[in-house]
């Protein structure tokens, strides 16, 4: 079952008993949050960090699926609606009646946030973390390997490899490493709170330089469970992270900024709290 948004009168209700038909109010005072005159974007993620896979004029007709409560507030709502395009509409330009209901969405491709960051969140931790191949200590005492593993025995001896190590075998225990991460994010994170792939990933590579009992307590966190919206939070907080666990004092600024900017990037799938590419329908 779908429903449809009318983007076509403006300022007028449609009267109807055998359709849901929302109004969209593109006035101008609303146009100046991201939408141009005539067009309505739609994003990819419920949420402002998603990318615009299409915009609807305003005589289009948008069929709509199901509808669900983000942290990504437009205006004066957090509310967004999926399209039967895959994509998704903030319900700040519509009107809903309301005796009218709409279906809840809800998130069906995992039951969990992803184990794993993404690719462009692994590259900024190979970039500012040294590669060690063979395990020695750095500049704070704890021995390391590979990407900035901290090794939980002497020489390792808890991955059982041959020293040295090369490049696949240290990205393998990058691997092993982010998912300790990913796990600690998701301890750490109100499971109201959705994230797309770049900000999971941005705050990934954050923790594993600050480690997971700083980043649990951080302002940054805490903001963000309080509902304050991601972007800004993250913008705000992680380049005040400008010191870490290794000595290479100068490259912390510039890893936050990388992370910062990351972070900010479109997402193209949620991270958390469902590890997932979309929103369906609930069953």
């Amino acid at each position: 079952m779908s429903f449809l948004f009318s983007i076509a009168a403006f300022g007028r209700r449609l009267a109807t008993k055998a359709l849901l038909t929302l109004l969209a109010l593109l006035v101008l005072s609303r146009l100046t949050l991201g939408q141009d005159r005539t067009r309505l974007k739609c994003h990819s993620l419920p949420h402002t960090a998603g990318i615009v896979l299409r915009a609807y004029d305003n005589a289009d007709i948008i069929d709509i699926d199901c509808e669900t409560t983000t942290n990504s507030r437009v205006g004066n709502t957090t509310v967004w609606h999926r399209t039967v395009d895959g994509c998704y509409v903030s319900n700040f330009y519509f009107y809903v009646p309301k005796d009218d209901r709409i279906p809840q969405c809800t998130l069906l491709d995992s039951k969990s946030s992803c184990e794993l960051p993404n690719l462009e969140s692994l590259k900024i931790i190979q970039k500012y973390e040294q590669k060690v191949v063979t395990p020695r200590n750095d500049a704070n005492g704890k021995t390391v390997l590979g990407f900035g593993h901290r090794c939980a025995s002497p020489g390792c001896g808890e991955l059982s490899l041959k020293f040295p190590i090369g490049q696949r075998k240290a990205q393998a225990v990058l691997l092993l490493d982010m998912s300790l991460a990913t796990s600690c994010l998701k301890n750490a994170i109100n499971e109201r709170i959705v994230l797309g792939d770049n900000q999971w990933g941005a705050l990934a590579s954050w923790v594993y330089d600050i480690g997971c009992p700083a980043a649990a307590k951080s302002k940054l966190i805490t903001r963000l469970n309080a509902g304050e919206e991601p972007n800004d939070v993250a913008a705000e907080e992680l380049p005040l992270w400008n010191t870490g666990r290794v000595s290479a004092a100068p490259k912390y600024a510039e890893r936050r900024a990388a992370e910062v900017k990351l972070f900010l990037a479109e997402s193209i799938k949620v991270a958390h709290p469902r590890c997932t590419s979309f929103l369906r329908l609930k069953e």
